[in-house]
């Protein structure tokens, strides 16, 4: 998972969370000198994220295939695009 520039600005968010969630985040925080609140929460975000992308793209490809009809007319485009793409210059 790519990770965000540092350059960025980042938001500061207030959130309320159970408190024996916070502490199980404290205790890890204690024991990873290089982690603090944000970063775990940060983490956790993305991860929620990364599920959520995961999801839909599960959603689009479990859609119905398209009608022959309508995959013969993108090709037919699609090629047509190309031929115009790749059509040499006349010398």
């Amino acid at each position: 998972m790519p990770k965000p520039a540092t350059s960025r600005r980042r938001s500061k968010v207030s959130i309320t969370v159970d408190p024996a969630l916070l502490n199980a985040v404290d205790r890890y925080v204690q024991r990873h000198a290089d982690t603090d609140r944000s970063k775990v929460m940060e983490s956790a975000l993305q991860s929620w994220y990364s599920a959520r992308q995961d999801e839909a793209m599960i959603e689009q490809f479990s859609e119905p295939q398209p009608e022959k009809s309508e995959q013969q007319s993108w090709q037919r485009i699609r090629r047509a695009a190309a031929g115009r793409k790749l059509k040499r210059p006349a010398r």
